[in-house]
């Protein structure tokens, strides 16, 4: 049996961010991400606040070496109006490809001590006082914190037999990448019509991310896209006495809200936070937990109605 401080479900963003904090504070870490390689998926453009989160995990300036291009507004169509939202003064949004990104993480886990395993799934959870006991087909992994960066698969939810609220109507999103056209601003935009919304980031390499949302399944518009369910949910229990959902594991909205990978990221480091004040007992494992879940509930709730009264404001 091997035993670790914590063991984090999921190598994206949020998963790779705990592992950090985690390791940089002296806890032995593991990652274990199901899939062969780092996985890839949409979300290339990032708020400007993101830059204080990459300089907490030591990314600051790789980051900004390896961002494709800046941005210091995103425009808004609807109804033949465009309205530009500037970030404000010495603000930029970055956009930079999720799989660099991941990449830099990794590496970053790595040099803080964390260890990352691919192709392995956690099955058959055991829970006692001490904490986890999860199999895995190398072997039982003893741990006394887990943290759920699983995203939509719920890991947690599928072994707590959990499930997450649902909040809004469905909504279906088709995601995929085209070439730039020369003609379109350097600017993300985002176009609403009455049929649903499309989003477009030019990722400043010659190639342009794109995102549409609507209330029905969509067939798919161009070849090698993929649809996705953007409906808004969250958890009620995001956090235990030794567990902790980050990320899409622990709430989601669609990609209008702009804020999922810095939500995902800044979740994974307050667990990572509060794991570490649990460990050297300044604060109660649940008053932890309650810290953690009023903090993301206040969150989720404000970005939700603002995406409610987005198209009151326009």
């Amino acid at each position: 049996m091997r035993a670790v401080d914590v063991l984090v479900i999921g190598g994206g963003p949020a998963g790779l961010s705990a592992g950090i904090h985690a390791a940089s504070v002296g806890l032995k870490v593991l990652v274990l991400e199901r899939a062969q390689t780092l996985p890839a998926g949409p979300g290339e453009t990032f708020h400007p606040g993101i830059e204080a989160i990459f300089g907490s995990l030591g990314i600051a300036e790789i980051t900004k070496k390896s961002a494709t291009a800046r941005h210091e507004e995103i425009l808004i169509h609807r109804c033949g109006r465009t309205q530009r939202v500037k970030y404000g003064p010495g603000w930029c949004g970055f956009q930079l490809r999720r799989s660099q990104l991941n990449q830099i993480l990794q590496a970053r886990l790595l040099e803080t001590g964390g260890e990352v395993q691919f192709g392995t799934v956690g099955y058959d959870l055991c829970v006692d006082k001490q904490g986890f006991r999860v199999k895995t087909k190398p072997g039982t992994i003893e741990t006394r914190w887990i943290v759920d960066a699983s995203g939509y698969s719920g890991w947690l939810d599928q072994n707590l037999e959990e499930t997450m609220t649902q909040v809004s109507h469905p909504i279906w999103l088709e995601y995929g990448y085209r070439c730039t056209d020369p003609k379109e601003s350097n600017s993300p935009s985002l176009k609403i019509g009455d049929m649903g919304w499309h989003w477009q980031a030019p990722l400043g390499d010659g190639e342009t991310a794109w995102v549409r949302g609507s209330d029905q399944v969509p067939k798919r518009s161009a070849a090698g896209s993929k649809l996705i369910d953007g409906t808004w949910r969250f958890s009620k229990r995001p956090a235990s006495a030794n567990y902790f959902r980050v990320g899409d594991a622990a709430c989601r909205l669609d990609p209008r809200n702009g804020h999922g990978v810095l939500r995902a990221m800044m979740s994974a480091i307050m667990a990572g936070h509060l794991i570490k004040a649990t460990n050297t007992r300044q604060i109660e494992a649940e008053q932890a937990a309650q810290i953690y879940t009023g903090w993301l509930h206040k969150w989720f709730q404000y970005d939700a109605d603002q995406l409610q009264n987005l198209s009151r404001i326009l």
